[in-house]
């Protein structure tokens, strides 16, 4: 049996390849971590949006947390004898309809006293159209959570901030809207104490505002992200239960103004289907998941979260903020990198390997040349009388 013989040529072939997949690995290596940190970027970068866009509902709704405290500063409110009169001419009416039309954002501003009956009532929407809201006057707030917590003094907090005087009533489909306007009532309620010269409570102010004004902000987040080239992006808005109550895309956005699916508008628990960011989010964490599984899709996504953020002093509500990117967005940098990694890996190895076969071939043939002459004359086969090729200026012509 013949031994294996491991030639000169495959040794140094062997060697070249092992020395080729080396520096070739560390390359890819350093190239695809690279990679990796742009689709981490993306990730961060949802995160500071989705950030920012809670920084800036918190500073609207900072804004509205005062307004109702305002309005019932106001000595027509403060008049009993405009209370009851429900005509426009009341001073008190009027007043309300100019609120709602100067703040463009409450679409039923009320005052209440303190055995529960509506007392004023706006009679104009915030683009001063008559409006019929005399069928809530017939109503009583008495055992209502918002009348009762704005009377006794029982208001929204939220840890490190100093604000208090009112209370919010968190995002729900208002019945209100729904009588007055027709619409799903999807809105958020801030009452405020109205107080006579004594101190004394006399009444309840409360603005209902519809909840577009918080989608509006979240459809602007969105189209920043669109502008610069997510063109997938979607925002949501999850409540401390993970339920989400907005959800602004591509497909929901439709001149800065965000569609509802009611299908899904209050009742999706995106917690519940142990969707990674919205569990992370709604237990107070912010950051991001670059490999996140799409709740429904089952696709993997880059997400930004964040939970409850404070700004101007208000503490922010009980809310997480989402965004997210398709896969195909989201990693498009970091799978051009990988396959052209692993594309010019592949081509380096064979054109080196062939580059490198022809060398040795060329530079060891005259080292063929010799052993065979001296096999021959080992045999008693070869003609002594030929001379080999001693000209060549390296090792071989030595070895000749």
């Amino acid at each position: 049996m013949s031994k294996f013989r491991f030639s000169i040529k495959l040794k140094i072939l062997t060697t070249l390849a092992l020395l080729l997949i080396a520096s070739l690995s560390v390359m890819a290596f350093s190239t695809l971590k690279s990679a990796r940190g742009s689709s981490e970027q993306s990730g961060r970068a949802l995160s500071k949006a989705a950030i920012q866009t809670a920084d800036r509902i918190s500073r609207t709704l900072y804004e509205r947390y005062g307004d109702v405290q305002a309005f019932t500063l106001n000595r027509v409110a403060q008049d009993q004898t405009n209370w009851g009169k429900f005509g426009e001419e009341n001073p008190l009416i009027a007043t309300m309809n100019d609120y709602a039309a100067a703040y463009g954002l409450y679409s039923i501003t009320m005052l209440v006293d303190l055995e529960g009956k509506v007392v004023a009532i706006n009679t104009r929407d915030p683009s001063r159209k008559t409006i019929n809201t005399a069928k809530l006057c017939e109503k009583t707030y008495a055992d209502t959570t918002w009348f009762r917590d704005a009377v006794q003094g029982r208001f929204f907090k939220s840890d490190g901030s100093p604000l208090t005087g009112t209370v919010i009533e968190d995002v729900h489909f208002s019945t209100e809207l729904k009588e007055v306007y027709g619409t799903d009532g999807l809105a958020l309620g801030f009452s405020a104490p109205l107080h006579d010269a004594k101190g004394a409570v006399i009444a309840v102010w409360r603005n209902i505002a519809d909840f577009k004004f918080i989608e509006e902000i979240m459809a602007s987040g969105v189209n920043m992200e669109r502008d610069i080239g997510n063109t997938s992006a979607e925002a949501l808005i999850l409540d401390q239960s993970g339920v989400m109550w907005c959800e602004a895309n591509e497909s929901t956005i439709h001149d800065g103004a965000v569609s509802r699916d009611l299908s899904l508008i209050g009742k999706f628990n995106f917690a519940g289907t142990g969707y990674e960011p919205a569990v992370a989010a709604i237990s107070g964490a912010t950051g991001y998941s670059i490999h996140a599984v799409h709740a429904t899709k089952g696709v993997e996504q880059a997400v930004g979260y964040t939970f409850r953020q404070p700004s101007e002093g208000f503490g922010g509500m009980p809310w997480a903020v989402i965004f997210r990117v398709d896969p195909a967005e989201a990693f498009a940098s970091e799978r051009t990198v990988t396959a052209t990694v692993y594309l010019s890996v592949a081509g380096s190895m064979i054109v080196s390997l062939i580059l490198g076969y022809i060398a040795i071939r060329t530079y060891l043939s005259p080292i063929d040349r010799v052993v065979a002459r001296m096999n021959e004359s080992a045999l008693g086969d070869g003609d002594l009388t030929k001379s080999l090729d001693d000209s060549r200026n390296d090792e071989t012509g030595d070895l000749a």
